[in-house]
């Protein structure tokens, strides 16, 4: 079972639409995969647990007090009413003594629903949270890569990394950014990755390219600044291609002596 598949019987699985063949196939496919695999598998299966379109609604419809109130109200009237036909003429104004048993059972059972439809919400609630904590994971969902990149990226030997790195004025400013590219001879666009780029007041940051003496010799792309990773497709790149990440100050000002921060080789 290649990865494909396994995401696909991990959605089935969650919707709990695996007969026990497909249920024992998915699971034996699922205990031999790597542990990233199996990461991904499980944040897939979260996802599809989570979606809004599938969970339950948590919240009691506005009819059911109404219902429960009438339900109540109905059975103290047919007590009354049959207390009044059981009993003689000089006793109609005594009340039956078991109306309040049974008020107070369908009002303990109404109380229960409510606690439960309570505790769906806050398990529901809970569990998004739970899966949104996986922030790397959600970031890698978010995505949209597909099967077949993403297995390349995880495990292709054809795939280059290749690792952005700080430059002396970056370093000097303890500057966080990261950031990196990864090509295959398969894809149609290397794939840039960059996360932990710091809110700069005045400033944005840029992907370019640069010439060999360190001049901009195009723009790529423009970066948010934020620590979540972002990626970007830049197409084909050529072998030798030199890469940075710069920040622009107020105006578009550009130092290349102070702002050339992350610089890569393709």
């Amino acid at each position: 079972m290649n990865i494909q598949e396994l995401l696909e019987n991990a959605h089935l699985d969650a919707l709990g639409l695996l007969d026990p063949e497909e249920r024992a196939a998915f699971d034996l496919a699922f205990l031999r995969a790597p542990e990233g695999v199996k990461a991904h598998v499980r944040a897939e299966q979260a996802r599809v647990a989570v979606s809004p379109a599938l969970l339950a609604d948590a919240s009691p419809p506005p009819a059911l007090r109404e219902k429960v109130l009438a339900g109540v109200r109905a059975a103290m009237l047919e007590a009354e009413v049959r207390a009044v036909e059981d009993e003689p003429l000089v006793s109609r104004r005594r009340v039956a003594p078991w109306w309040r048993p049974t008020a107070i059972g369908m009002l303990t059972a109404a109380a229960l629903l409510g606690a439960a439809f309570v505790s769906v919400y806050f398990e529901n609630a809970k569990l998004r949270q739970e899966v949104a904590s996986s922030a790397v994971m959600n970031d890698l969902m978010g995505m949209r890569l597909g099967a077949g990149v993403l297995d390349d990226t995880l495990f292709s030997p054809d795939t280059r990394r290749i690792v952005f790195e700080a430059t002396d004025q970056a370093r000097t400013a303890e500057f966080p950014g990261r950031a990196a590219v990864y090509v295959n001879p398969r894809w149609e666009d290397a794939r840039f990755f960059c996360a932990d780029l710091p809110t700069a007041p005045g400033a944005s940051y840029r992907l370019v390219t640069l010439t060999a003496d360190n001049r901009i010799a195009g723009e790529v792309a423009e970066l948010p600044a934020e620590k979540a990773i972002t990626t970007r497709g830049l197409g084909e790149l050529a072998s030798g291609t030199r890469l940075a990440i710069i920040r622009v100050g107020e105006g578009g000002v550009f130092d290349a002596a102070a702002d050339i921060l992350l610089i890569a080789t393709v």
